[in-house]
Order: structure tokens, then sequence, then C-alpha cells
């Protein structure tokens, strides 16, 4: 390594690779791989209000242990790319960061997640919540809450529905 900079950022890269994986496992860092991700990425027009390049949101259900009654759903993003670049969840939020697109990513995840959840609403589910997760970069943003403010201006969700997954970052 050039700097103990480009150390430490390649121990985090491996750290959180690690991390999403189950059990002790004892991983590398495949730079290659790593440098491919943040290449495709970087070449990718920042997300908009409505669509945001081959991104799209997975749901998560969260369910009550007392009665297994659903009350919220955690919105989940994934961006379909070929092989060798799908990336955990985790890669891909620490490439967003590293690559000033966590902001604009975080954006479209609120407002898609808010604009379907009216219509789970509407279809009887009347106190489910969603949840969506703010990254660290997020959370000390000036722009938060004018971003949240917005998205639920523009989708007419109650705040009552909308909820913030604060990520252990």
């Amino acid at each position: 390594h050039a700097s103990s900079e480009a150390l430490l950022a390649d121990a985090e890269k491996a750290m959180r690779r690690a991390a999403a994986g189950t059990g002790t496992k004892l991983v590398f860092l495949d730079e290659g791989v790593w440098s491919d991700l943040v290449a495709r990425f970087s070449t990718l027009d920042p997300p908009g209000d409505t669509d945001a390049a081959g991104f799209h949101l997975d749901y998560q259900p969260i369910v009550a242990a007392a009665d297994d009654c659903l009350w919220g759903m955690e919105a989940l993003l994934r961006w379909e790319v070929p092989a060798p670049v799908r990336r955990s969840a985790l890669d891909l939020v620490h490439v967003a960061e590293q690559t000033d697109w966590i902001e604009p990513l975080g954006r479209w995840v609120m407002r898609e997640a808010s604009s379907q959840t009216p219509g789970w609403i509407t279809a009887g589910a009347t106190d489910l919540m969603i949840f969506v997760n703010v990254s660290a970069i997020q959370l000390s943003s000036p722009r938060l809450i004018e971003d949240v403010d917005r998205t639920l201006r523009i989708t007419g969700l109650a705040p009552t529905y909308l909820g913030l997954d604060i990520s252990a970052s």
C-alpha cells in the first residue's frame, strides 16, 4: 500500500465483506472486483426522481413475534448487474458512500418505497410502516430533513408510515 489511508480503506472493505457473511470467515480483498464495481458504478448517472439504472427494491417483512402480525416492511436496495460485479448490499452502500452516490441513491430509495406504500395501505394494510435504511453520511447531511419532507409531500404518504432505519455505521 502506498499509504496508511489506503491500507485502512482496504481493511475496512474486507471487514465489511466478512460481516456480510455468516459465521467466522477469512476474507481476502479482491481489489480487481472492487475496482470493477467502482468503475461500473461511476459510469452511471445518479438516480433521478423516477428511475435508478437497474436498481430496485425488495421488501423484507417485519412481523410481531407475539402474534405473527405483519406491522412493517424494510426496503432493501438491489442492483441487477452481471457477475462478477454483483456484490452484497453492504458493498453497494460502501461504494455509494465513496462515490458521492449515497444521498441521491438514498433519496431514490425513500421516494420509491414511499410511493409503493399507499397502495398497500389502500389494500388494507392500514398499520403497515415502511422502513428505509439511512447511512451515517445521510444522517449527518443537512439535507436529510428536507429529503424526508419532500418525499412525503411528493408521495402523499403520512409521516406515521415512514420509518428510518439507521445503519450500524
